[in-house]
């Protein structure tokens, strides 16, 4: 995190005398690059495989009650017609891509040789109803020869009928009879292959500096063509999606919104998928009519449909309060489209400041908040765990107290909430910042091997220099993960926030430094080799159960089957969660937010914005995390406890029903338990128990962090060390006190 880098931005909020300071009245207003959806009518009971561009018109591979059929669907006359295919043998064969072609329609079918367990692609053509065979064995047509078991497994063609097979980094090129013509080796890995809206095939690859080109191939010269690069603004963008059509030349659907974009200009936003009430994971295909038209393959909650969508005007588009919610993901772009449809009075508007970031700049996000929080344009509210300047902004920027609003809810109480949660995150006795989901991190050991329940850092120290050789107190021995085991829950030894000073310069954290520094740095598999090394990495917790591992860094991602799996790696008998040495009542596990969010203060619609949360909060479904609401917990934990669960030695988890997942596994392999309501009791009081690391302590680690890389590598020394970071830390407790 380069805070410091940051908190500047933050600090002309006050300069500007807080622009955003004062609640305004809210206005009514609207959200922009709005399309209405249409849904296009098709037969009952069909469900939708895919779909493909067809010189004007559409393919749509479909399953109508069960049988394959392809419709051919006319945009401007909406026109829909049918072909059945024949019924293959769903065990052996299966429709490995469709394209169209002058002649009619490609298919390339693979069919398994059930004997050598081998695949076999053939074409074959669809005309008028009638199948016709183009090639028996597509690799038999290839120039070169490839390994056992190759096949092609993608296909494309453009509008003069040429077949397009990628294989091992280049493309080969047949006419529609399947006669070779030429072949590309691309300039680097491939990524995607499609036949664009103008009938092209375009290649998208990776290039050498990780760029993310695509080029139209020219049949006639036979090369790659001019090359359509990324628009710079969306270069750290993790896999955007790319379309061709008419009016831009390249269409890029990244960060929940399709622009428009023409080499040399900006992007221009087009469609914005939760102002038009639609959830960007649910798109599963977009075919390009034009900028103001689309048409659109959706699913959601397993129903799917085909769609129109078109350009609703700016001045149509029903005026509402909008909620400007500061995000760098769409995360939470279903629950704001579900709470967009529920709402006559409010809308979420999500901004999207991920597509900020560069490959050369991956703070501009939150540099990009930052400014518009100092010039008056501050979102109503931020997702803050996704911003790494989130201490700043907590320390800077002025939020709403939440539990004025929790405190006159009838629907979302503290009371519904882990009390943990919520003490972890207060400040002066408010609430700025509310939890939705999260994980605990926690240490765990074998109870007759540990000195007590819980411990000081002073404690951990004692009992970690003392551990006889050939043990190891935790099998990552890195030096900067130990430093932040230690001082995790450690931070009220050093800081006195209320007075504002801190006493790093002492003989405590003189000697956490030193006993990190002592480490090897690395990991304990690296310290094996031969067969110790393959005994490990088939029995990983075999080290903790027999004491050569003393403690185990418990990272509990949700469920009370990973709770459990946390004791399983000591055999279940005798294990205790003695967490992390802590200075405060707290029993030293950590909570770990995966979502959480502030109101702003200065916000008109912060009713709204509640609302808005308290959906997020009371709605929370998660499997990969444990939500704050406690009715949602529970209804996780009962789903655990119906299931039966394997808890493997190699560190697994499996969990199933029935008879048939209790004989699955073998005894040596791991061990089978089911979840009881002790369990659950306990990882709640575990849960309960817990503290957070505040955003102070975020700050000061991080100042810590660049302090201690040279006393480790030798360059500075002890004293030195120590003397900085007292130094450093004293003044931001100063400013902020």
């Amino acid at each position: 995190m380069k805070l410091r880098g940051l908190c500047w931005i933050l600090v002309v909020v006050l300069m500007l005398g807080m622009a955003a300071c004062g609640t305004e009245r809210p206005e009514l207003s609207r959200v922009t690059n709005v399309y209405d959806s249409v849904k296009i009518p098709l037969p009952e009971n069909v469900e939708i495989g895919g779909v493909y561009p067809a010189d004007g018109e559409l393919i749509l591979h479909c399953l109508t009650d069960g049988q394959p059929v392809l419709y051919r669907y006319d945009p401007a006359s909406g026109e829909l017609s049918g072909e059945t295919l024949p019924a293959y043998n769903s065990e052996t064969t299966v429709l490995m891509g469709i394209a169209p072609i002058p002649d009619g329609t490609a298919l390339l079918i693979g069919s398994v040789d059930m004997e050598t367990m081998t695949v076999v692609c053939r074409m074959e053509l669809l005309k008028d109803g009638e199948i016709s065979l183009l090639c028996e064995d597509v690799m038999a047509k290839f120039p070169v020869t490839f390994g056992p078991g190759a096949y092609a497994e993608l296909f494309a063609a453009d509008r003069a009928g040429n077949l397009y097979f990628p294989m091992d980094g280049t493309i080969f090129v047949f006419d529609s009879q399947m006669n070779y013509r030429f072949e590309l080796d691309l300039p680097g890995r491939l990524n995607e292959l499609k036949t664009g809206a103008d009938g092209c095939v375009y290649v998208r690859y990776r290039n050498q500096t990780g760029g993310t080109p695509i080029c139209p191939i020219d049949p006639e010269k036979e090369s790659l063509g001019a090359e359509i690069s990324l628009p710079e603004s969306f270069g750290a963008l993790m896999n955007p999606k790319l379309y061709t059509g008419p009016d831009f030349s390249l269409y890029v659907n990244a960060g929940g919104v399709v622009y428009g974009w023409n080499d040399g200009e900006e992007a221009v936003p087009l469609l914005d998928f939760v102002n038009s009430d639609l959830i960007p994971g649910a798109v599963q295909e977009l075919v390009i009519l034009g900028r103001d038209s689309f048409i659109m393959h959706y699913a959601e909650d397993g129903a799917d449909g085909l769609y129109l969508l078109k350009r609703v005007p700016d001045e149509d588009v029903p005026a509402r309060y909008i909620i400007e919610v500061a995000a760098k993901s769409t995360s939470i772009a279903g629950d704001a489209v579900r709470f967009n449809r529920q709402s006559d009075t409010y809308r979420v508007s999500i901004r999207n400041y991920g597509v900020y970031n560069t490959p050369e700049n991956g703070e501009r996000a939150e540099e990009m908040l930052a400014l518009d929080i100092a010039s008056g344009n501050a979102p109503d509210m931020i997702l803050l765990r996704e911003f790494n300047n989130r201490p700043a902004l907590l320390d800077e920027v002025e939020f709403a107290d939440l539990y004025e609003y929790l405190d006159k809810d009838d629907t979302l109480t503290r009371e519904m909430l882990f009390d943990s949660v919520l003490t972890g995150y207060e400040t002066d006795g408010e609430l700025p910042e509310l939890v939705i989901d999260f994980m605990v991190d926690t240490l765990a050991g074998k109870r007759g091997n540990l000195p007590a329940a819980k411990w000081s850092a002073a404690e951990f120290l004692d009992f970690a220099e003392k551990l006889p050789d050939g043990t190891f107190p935790m099998t990552n021995l890195n030096q900067m993960t130990m430093l932040h085991t230690i001082l995790g829950g450690s931070w009220s030894e050093f800081v006195d926030t209320e007075a504002g000073k801190c006493s790093f310069d002492s003989e405590l954290f003189r000697r956490i430094l030193s006993y990190c520094k002592s480490l090897p740095n690395t990991h304990y598999r690296q310290t094996l080799s031969g067969d110790a090394l393959a005994d490990y990495q088939a029995d990983t917790n075999r080290v903790l159960r027999d004491g050569t591992i003393a403690l185990d860094d418990a990272i509990l991602p949700g469920g009370v089957s990973n709770y459990l799996a946390a004791m399983a790696a000591f055999g279940f008998d005798d294990v205790c969660f003695i967490g992390y040495p802590t200075a405060g009542e707290d029993n030293g596990a950590r909570i770990s937010p995966m979502t959480s969010a502030g109101i702003l203060a200065a916000s008109p619609v912060k009713d709204g914005a509640w609302e808005f949360l308290r959906m997020l909060v009371t709605e929370c479904d998660v499997r990969g995390s444990y939500p704050a609401y406690l009715p949602a917990f529970d209804k996780q934990a009962a789903e655990d406890m119906e299931m039966h669960w394997f808890f493997r030695y190699d560190g697994g988890v499996s969990g199933g029903t029935g008879e048939s997942f209790l004989m699955r596994y073998s005894e040596n392999q791991g061990i089978y338990r089911d979840i009881t309501e002790a369990d659950v009791t306990a990882l709640r009081t575990l849960i309960d128990g817990a503290s957070a690391l505040s955003a102070y302590a975020e700050v000061l680690a991080e100042m810590i962090n660049e302090e201690v890389q040279m006393y480790f590598s030798g360059s500075k020394s002890l004293d030195e060390t120590v003397k900085v970071i007292d130094g450093r830390c004293a003044a931001y407790l100063g400013e902020r006190s």
